[in-house]
């Protein structure tokens, strides 16, 4: 009977990890147009490299994110200060989502999180210090679309 219940939580175990790490999974294959206030744009497909964005700026994004369906439900936030505008919180049926952001102005990381089904996904900005440029890290701009 021991051995019974000692196989029971075991199995219990493995099937609950096995679904914390689905829900803790990050997807990075997609691709963001990030549209500047100054009409510049420039499209990430790696969300790990952060996206430099002037002090106080507002950025327009739009998410291409496969494998999803048309009219999931997608919960927006702010991780670092900053502030999610507007969001249309569901996948079109083209698979993207799109989202108007404004950057905190301080210099800094700015994170936001998508989260969509038991995936979620961050998008990463950098509130980048103008006055001492050589402060900021390598990051994603329409004047340096590698980072």
């Amino acid at each position: 009977m021991k051995a019974f219940f000692l196989i029971c939580a075991a199995f219990t175990l493995c099937v609950c990890s096995g679904v914390w790490q689905l829900r803790s999974q990050t997807t990075t294959d997609l691709s963001a147009t990030v549209e500047y206030s100054n009409g510049q744009s420039v499209t990430v497909t790696n969300s790990s490299e952060p996206v430099g964005v002037a002090p106080s700026d507002i950025v327009h994004l739009t998410v291409n994110i496969p494998g999803t369906d048309p009219g999931e439900r997608v919960s927006v936030g702010s991780l670092d200060g900053g502030r999610v505008i507007s969001a249309n919180n569901v996948i079109t049926g083209v698979g993207t989502f799109s989202l108007v952001f404004q950057a905190t102005p301080n210099v800094g990381q700015n994170r936001v999180e998508l989260r969509y089904g038991m995936r979620k996904l961050r998008l990463q900005f950098w509130v980048l210090d103008t006055a001492n440029p050589q402060n900021n890290p390598p990051v994603i701009t329409p004047s340096n679309p590698q980072g």
